[in-house]
């Protein structure tokens, strides 16, 4: 385990494409998070539900329930708000769009690892700024 910014992080990685899933969690755990993963967005709804996730990793096109509209569920029903990030293949979701919904990052398949996790660190030093 390697200590970073997302060291004691709850993270919920949505993905209908098992291997994907494996492949953050396996990232992010090595990184000192706590992953769950879910092949849907309605099934990680379910889970946002139920326990309280610091960061939403969700790819955006799923055939059981979008990542957009996991993202406005969050934002409409949950009395907390995890950092949300996307992920997609294609670059039919604007940035602008998401961010309204109160998505910090849109990352485009393929990735590096080195990408994803500064920009997820990036995002979550920012988000710290503003809070305090």
């Amino acid at each position: 385990m390697r200590k970073t910014l997302l060291t004691g992080k709850n993270i919920l990685v949505v993905d209908d494409e098992e291997l994907l899933c494996e492949v953050f969690k396996e990232m992010f755990e090595y990184h000192g998070a706590s992953v769950k993963t879910s092949n849907s967005g309605s099934a990680a709804f379910e889970l946002l539900k139920k326990e309280k996730f610091d960061i939403v990793v969700s790819d955006v096109r799923m055939p059981k329930g979008d990542g957009m509209t996991l993202v406005r569920q969050i934002s409409a029903e949950l009395p907390y708000k995890p950092y949300v990030f996307l992920c997609t293949g294609f670059s039919d979701v604007s940035l602008d769009d998401a961010k309204k919904l109160g998505v910090l990052e849109i990352f485009s398949k393929p990735f590096s690892e080195a990408e994803i996790l500064a920009r997820i660190e990036k995002s979550l030093v920012s988000q710290s700024h503003e809070a305090a």
